[in-house]
C-alpha cells in the first residue's frame, strides 16, 4: 500500500481520467506530486457514468498505471466528480435559543435542521456551506458564537447530486477493488487548485470549461456560494470542426489547438491549412478564416449561456474579475475574447500551491486541464495529514469512516 503521508486523488471528467499522488513536503511545506498518469475517459459523458463497465476498466487502468509507478497498492483516492445534474441550492432555518447565549452547538443544531429537509433518498449531499448568519435582526454575520440573541437563522449553499450517480461512481470504484474516500465537486477543486486566497476573499467568478460541460462557480468572502452548469463545452467546438470540414474528430481536435483561435481572426481569407485527409498522403485546404468562424460561433454561445446564468443569480457578481479553467481554458485567444464579451477582467488559473517531482512536471503546472486535480490533491491533503489526524491508508476500514468520524458530511467553512 502506498504510504500513510501519501494522497491518491483520481479526477473523472469526459475527456480524461486523472489519477495524481502526492506526498507532502514536511521541511518545504508543500505538495510534492510523485505519481501522475492518465487517459481518455470511457464510459463518462458530460460526466455521468454511462457504462459502468467502461468506466471502471479506464478507472482501473488509470490507477495500475500510478501503482506501477510507485511499486505500491493504492486502497482509497479522493474523487472528483462534475455534470450538468449537480445543482447547488441555498437553504434554511431558523430556531429559538434557549439562553440567549449562542453557542456551537446552537450553529449545529440550526445546520441539522436545514440539511433534513432534503431528500437524501434522492440526492447525496456532497458540499454544505454555511454562507450567512443572521441574529435577530442583524445580518451579514459570519460567525455567531458568543452573540446574544433569541433567534438564529442559518443559511447554506448545499450541493447536491442525484443518488443513483453517487452509486453507479461507487460500483465503478468497487469493481476496481478501491474504496472512495470522499467525493469532491469538480468546481470547488478547481477553485482549490487554481485561486488565490485574496481572490476568494475579495470575490472571483470561475469558469470551468470541461469537454462537455461548462461549470460556473462564484465566490464571496472566501466562500462558495453559487455553481452551476452549461451542457457545452470545449468538445463541442471539436465536433463543429469535424462537421464542417468532414474530417475526423482527432484531426478537428488538432486543427483547434493548432491553428484555432476564439476570437475572429483578422485575415483576408487566402491563409490556408493543409489537412491530411488519409493514408495516401492526399490532402486538402481550409482557410484560417473559416476555422476561425466555425470556432467563434460556437465560443459566442458558450459566452451568451455564461452570461445568462450569470445574469440569473441574485448576487451582485457584475464587477467580479474572472478565472477561467479547464481544457477548453487553452484556447488561443479566450481570455481577451471573453475579456470583451463579458466586460471584465480574466485571466486563465494555472494549477497552485504544488511542486511536482515527477516526469509530468512543466505539464501539470502549465496546463489549466489540471486545475481539478491540482485542486483536488489540496483537498485531500487539508482532509488528512495536514492536521495530524493519524490517517493511514489501507484496507482496514478504508478511511471514509474516519473522515466522516472527524469532519462529518462534507462541510467546506
Amino acid at each position: 500500500m502506498i504510504k500513510s503521508d501519501n494522497v491518491a486523488v483520481i479526477d473523472i471528467g469526459s475527456s480524461k481520467i486523472v489519477c495524481a499522488v502526492a506526498k507532502y513536503n514536511d521541511t518545504a511545506e508543500t505538495l510534492d506530486i510523485i505519481s501522475l498518469n492518465y487517459q481518455m475517459s470511457r464510459g463518462v459523458k458530460a460526466g455521468k457514468i454511462v457504462d459502468i463497465n467502461l468506466a471502471s476498466q479506464a478507472i482501473s487502468e488509470v490507477i495500475s498505471g500510478a501503482e506501477e509507478s510507485l511499486h505500491a497498492k493504492i486502497d482509497d483516492v479522493f474523487v472528483a466528480i462534475s455534470g450538468g445534474k449537480i445543482s447547488s441550492h441555498i437553504i434554511s432555518s431558523k430556531i429559538s435559543i434557549n439562553d440567549n447565549y449562542i453557542k456551537e452547538k446552537d450553529i449545529n443544531r440550526a445546520i441539522k435542521i436545514a440539511l433534513d429537509n432534503i431528500n437524501q433518498e434522492q440526492y447525496e449531499i456532497i458540499h454544505y456551506i454555511p454562507t450567512e448568519y443572521v441574529v435577530d435582526e442583524v445580518t451579514g454575520i459570519s460567525n455567531p458564537i458568543g452573540m446574544v440573541g433569541k433567534k438564529l437563522t442559518c443559511k447554506i449553499n448545499v450541493i447536491l447530486a442525484p443518488a443513483s450517480i453517487i452509486q453507479n461512481l461507487d460500483n465503478c470504484f468497487s469493481r476496481s477493488q478501491v474504496n472512495i474516500a470522499d467525493i469532491v465537486v469538480g468546481a470547488y477543486a478547481s477553485g482549490l487548485g487554481v485561486l488565490s486566497n485574496n481572490e476568494k476573499e475579495q470575490g472571483i467568478t470561475l469558469i470551468d470549461i470541461g469537454a462537455m460541460i461548462t461549470t460556473i462557480a462564484v465566490y464571496e468572502n472566501s466562500i462558495i456560494k453559487y455553481i452551476d452548469t452549461i451542457p457545452v463545452g470545449s468538445h463541442h467546438i471539436t465536433n463543429d470542426i469535424q462537421m464542417a470540414f468532414n474530417i475526423s474528430y482527432l484531426q478537428a481536435e488538432k486543427l483547434k489547438i493548432l491553428h484555432g483561435s476564439a476570437a475572429p481572426i483578422e485575415d483576408d481569407g487566402r491563409t490556408t491549412i493543409e489537412i491530411d485527409l488519409n493514408d495516401n498522403n492526399q490532402s486538402n485546404y481550409i482557410t484560417k478564416r473559416e476555422l476561425s468562424e466555425v470556432i467563434v460561433a460556437r465560443v459566442d454561445e458558450i459566452v451568451e449561456m455564461i452570461t445568462n446564468k450569470i445574469n440569473n443569480v441574485n448576487f451582485s457578481y457584475s464587477s467580479q474579475n474572472i478565472v477561467i479553467t479547464g481544457g477548453g481554458a487553452s484556447l488561443f485567444g479566450m481570455p481577451d475574447y471573453l475579456s470583451n464579451k463579458l466586460h471584465r477582467k480574466v485571466t486563465v488559473g494555472l494549477p497552485r500551491s504544488l511542486v511536482a517531482m515527477t516526469n509530468n512536471w512543466d505539464l501539470f503546472n502549465s496546463d489549466p486541464a489540471f486545475a481539478t486535480t491540482a485542486g483536488l490533491v489540496n483537498y485531500a491533503a487539508k482532509k488528512i495529514s495536514m492536521r495530524k489526524n493519524n490517517f493511514f491508508i489501507s484496507k482496514s476500514g478504508g478511511v471514509l469512516s474516519k473522515i466522516k468520524n472527524i469532519f462529518g458530511k462534507s462541510k467546506i467553512a
